[in-house]
């Protein structure tokens, strides 16, 4: 090592606070932060890709939740968040650190630590978060196609190691035939805040004997959101669903028409990107959590959920829905109206999962998903990359 403790420099499109952006940024700022509180030596280079309106200074490092972070402006928007000042940053730090984690393909931040770690003979650890898998590459397909072959594939060939989330993330991305060894590790979540719970219900205006369903993310045609709400029209049971997440190129309007085709407009509710412990009182609020996406690396959200003591339904392609299930804590379901209904009937019927929930949840992701438990993962990884 370089200097008596290991140090890292963590390369990323978008950070903490930009959560707008997806889950990548709670997951990589968890990760920092759990790094930190083993006593590694972190330091974050960003954009200020969504936080465009901020009063965060451009090049100047502060500290975000316990971690020095540089934002830089992005210069040309775009598949690439170009920012001029982060080839600078990489020259200057990367020299001083034993390691670097890099984030998503398709981005200028991570080809620029690509290669300015090759130059300083710096090993890189490069975590893809989901932008290998097929399903990402079916939307500006020859865009995407080009950047890779004549930009990017030579320098993750050179990678010490791909950090992918779940098996079936390493599995979906094996298409691409990179050489590089790969480990698995789960993305880190923040566990429920202690105290007194914010009863949502009651925001939310839901009458006793409802049962409140919830929905954490993008609003995204991706997410089966319109299936959902095809299976919420066909649900005997009293339910309400709260829909909470920022829109997605117009998703919501389309959401709230279809809403009303349905004829359940007084079933739902859409409360917008919940701030702070919002999330988490709605998540303890609610009687189950539900993601019917056709796409999900992994899922936060879903985590977020159990460690509330809720149960879940998923579908079959949410990356994290397996471990879950195996757990005894979540339905799979197809990404079909029918079995989204038939799912949530059951889960709501079944006593035994809610108290499964209730009492086993939290001790099953704060075991293997919380920060601290994630960073000492990264480190057994790290250090045998380091051959330390």
């Amino acid at each position: 090592m370089k200097s008596s403790k290991l140090a890292v420099a963590i390369v990323t499109p978008f950070y903490e606070p930009a959560f707008k952006m997806g889950g990548p940024v709670r997951s990589v700022s968890g990760l920092a932060q759990g790094l930190i509180s083993h006593g590694v030596d972190v330091r974050v280079c960003t954009t200020l890709c969504g936080l465009e309106q901020s009063n965060i200074a451009p090049g100047v490092t502060q500290t975000v939740s316990g971690v020095p972070t540089t934002y830089y402006k992005i210069d040309k928007r775009g598949l690439l968040h170009w920012a001029s000042g982060i080839p600078r940053w990489c020259d200057e730090n990367i020299p001083k650190v034993d390691l670097v984690y890099a984030n998503l393909n398709w981005s200028y931040p991570a080809l620029a630590a690509m290669r300015a770690a090759s130059r300083h003979d710096v090993p890189v650890i490069f975590a893809p978060r989901g932008s290998l898998l097929s399903a990402a590459w079916k939307t500006s397909t020859t865009k995407k196609r080009v950047y890779h072959h004549l930009l990017e594939r030579r320098w993750l060939q050179k990678v010490g190691a791909f950090h992918y989330t779940t098996e079936a993330e390493r599995e979906d991305s094996a298409w691409l035939n990179l050489r590089p060894p790969s480990f698995v590790l789960p993305n880190p979540i923040e566990m429920p805040p202690s105290g007194e719970a914010v009863d949502f219900r009651a925001r939310l205006q839901v009458a006793p004997g409802v049962k409140l369903l919830s929905y954490l993310g993008r609003l995204d045609r991706a997410k089966g959101l319109f299936e959902l709400l095809q299976a919420i029209s066909t649900l005997k049971e009293p339910v309400h669903l709260a829909l909470a997440g920022p829109d997605q190129e117009g998703t919501q309007a389309a959401l709230v028409s279809r809403s009303r085709e349905l004829g359940i407009t007084d079933k739902v509710t859409f409360t917008g990107m919940l701030q702070g412990n919002d999330r988490f009182h709605l998540l303890r609020s609610s009687d189950l959590f539900v993601l019917p996406s056709y796409s999900e690396n992994f899922s936060l959200a879903v985590l977020e959920a159990v460690s509330c003591g809720k149960p879940v339904v998923a579908s079959e392609h949410v990356g994290i829905a397996g471990a879950v299930e195996k757990a005894g804590l979540c339905l799979v379901c197809k990404i079909d109206p029918i079995d989204i209904a038939a799912k949530i009937r059951a889960a709501l019927a079944d006593e035994a999962l809610q108290k499964r929930a209730a009492a086993n949840g939290l001790a099953f992701v704060r075991e293997t998903y919380s920060k601290e438990a994630v960073a000492r993962g990264f480190l057994e990884h790290a250090r045998r990359l380091l051959k330390l």
